[in-house]
């Protein structure tokens, strides 16, 4: 943006004429550089000088090299090709089979750059013959100077004990959104490597994309449903974020898929990565868009609070099988469900941001925060979409909690306050129908607070109330519900001013909700 300022009135017709040459000048600048494509925020990103050029590396292990089409096993014609371009980073060290180990240790591909574009995009592809609780794989965006975290995502190898088949996740397409943090310093490092012992290898890939190189995308990721609605996803790759009490719970999954060459795989199967891994055949259904659905009911692993456990598709296409990761599941504290207050039905696709207290002030947790090195949260998600059955939830580091929850047809509601430890598993939330309005909200202002109190007693003494346009009268009756009772007792009194500071002071965790 150009801001021109003119102080005072007299200008000459020269300087007139050259300032409106020089507006012309810039002008057609503005606009011939708005014809030419954006600079890059990341330098080299598809490693096309055929070197690390604008990249450093961290710890390295084993090390990263720039390599066009590698070969993996050249008997069994197995080999992995850049993305697009000619070049593309392996990180660490590729091996034909298992028997071929690896040094513990990563191996850190690092750039520092200043965000001059809203997005930072690029791929990568894992490898490995390990198993579920080994190895690993990270990215990490942050900000240089806060060292504010951006974006973290980390995954280990999957599958079941003793599975030392070659496994590979495919192209893996990362877009992560820094429009807020333009002109700053960011940090981006993407990590690879052995982690418990030095069996089976395990290694990565790391390309550009945008650049008309694209995955075979024989997943339809955002049409994932779960339950018949669509579940929350990490932003940045369209992998699914499900989470589950520890009680245990059973979902269904239905997801369009086709192989690279359009075909309708023979097979489909959901693997859950636990030990032994839970693997459950899915059923061809229709044909939409070129894509054939296959769906099928999951259930979910048992385990302890915090749990992660990867979810993976397997395809069996002609000549090949291609692995997929979706997502994960979490298993997870403080959690609950959103219901109709009317009804008492679940409410799914809600949307439910959690917020953390703050010394005095409650802040939205920013999922991507780290805290010893691990997430301050998990699944690293905020805010989630409900499931089918209205649940939401996560695992938390210790504090003071609440949700924020919102959805389209209801009042929003915030619960009140938990703090964990202890687990809490019934953070449940009643949502109101917009037109019953808010339980407490005297003076219509779109949520609770002490005024509304004050409201409620000025009422009851007979005072003047303050309140919007369009609110109905405290004390007035719609529908057989007293408007302004917050304690159900179908008249407003004092009772019910208190009961407004109980939740207010967070010592209620919801209000009543009154039915007619």
């Amino acid at each position: 943006m150009y801001v021109i300022s003119i102080l005072g009135r007299r200008i000459a017709v020269r300087g007139a004429l050259l300032l409106a040459a020089g507006l012309l000048a810039v002008l057609l600048l503005v606009l011939s550089a708005s014809d030419q494509p954006a600079e890059a925020a990341i330098a080299n990103p598809g490693f096309e000088t055929g070197n690390l050029s604008g990249w450093s590396t961290g710890a390295l292990q084993e090390g990263i090299s720039v390599v066009g089409t590698d070969t993996i096993n050249a008997g069994e014609g197995v080999s992995q090709a850049p993305l697009e371009g000619s070049f593309m980073a392996r990180l660490g060290n590729s091996a034909p089979s298992t028997s071929q180990g690896q040094d513990i240790g990563p191996n850190e591909l690092v750039q520092q750059f200043t965000i001059d574009q809203p997005d930072v995009k690029f791929a990568y592809a894992i490898w490995t013959y390990d198993y579920t609780g080994y190895d690993q794989f990270s990215i990490d965006l942050r900000l240089v100077n806060s060292g504010t975290v951006i974006y973290s995502y980390s995954q280990q190898a999957w599958g079941g004990g003793g599975d030392t088949s070659r496994k590979t996740t495919g192209w893996q397409t990362v877009d992560i959104s820094v429009a807020q943090y333009q002109g700053q310093q960011a940090r981006l490092t993407i990590s690879a490597g052995g982690s418990r012992d030095q069996f089976y290898a395990f290694w990565a890939y790391v390309d550009s994309t945008g650049g008309g190189g694209q995955p075979s995308h024989v997943v339809d990721k955002p049409g994932i449903m779960i339950d018949g609605h669509r579940p929350s996803s990490d932003p940045a790759s369209d992998n699914i974020e499900l989470v589950a009490p520890r009680f245990g719970w059973t979902f269904r999954i239905d997801v369009r898929v086709a192989c690279p060459d359009g075909s309708t795989p023979d097979s489909v199967t959901v693997i859950v990565g636990t030990n032994p891994p839970t693997s459950v055949p899915l059923q061809k259904g229709t044909v939409v868009g070129g894509m054939t659905y296959f769906g099928g009911d999951i259930p979910s692993p048992a385990g302890s609070r915090g749990q992660k456990f990867p979810l993976t598709l397997v395809l069996s296409c002609p000549g090949q099988t291609i692995t997929d990761f979706i997502g994960s599941i979490t298993l997870v504290d403080p959690s609950g469900f959103v219901t109709d207050a009317d009804t008492g039905d679940p409410i799914p696709e809600a949307t439910v941001t959690l917020q953390r207290l703050d010394g005095d002030a409650w802040v939205t947790v920013n999922p991507y925060e780290l805290v010893s090195d691990s997430p301050a949260i998990a699944p690293q998600v905020n805010p989630q979409t409900t499931d089918g059955a209205g649940h939401y939830g996560w695992d938390v580091i210790a504090g003071a909690y609440r949700v924020v929850v919102e959805a389209d047809g209801y009042a929003s509601q915030t619960s009140g306050a938990v703090t964990v430890p202890p687990p809490v598993t019934d953070l449940d939330v009643t949502l109101v129908p917009e037109a019953a309005g808010i339980p407490g909200d005297a003076d219509c202002s779109g949520g609770v607070d002490s005024v509304d109190a004050l409201q409620e007693l000025r009422f009851v003494a007979h005072l003047g109330v303050s309140q919007g346009d369009g609110c109905p009268q405290i004390g007035s009756v719609n529908g057989g519900v007293t408007f302004g009772d917050t304690d159900c007792s179908r008249s407003v009194d004092a009772v019910d001013a208190l009961t407004t500071l109980r939740f207010v002071s967070h010592i209620l965790p919801n209000l009543p909700v009154c039915l007619g």
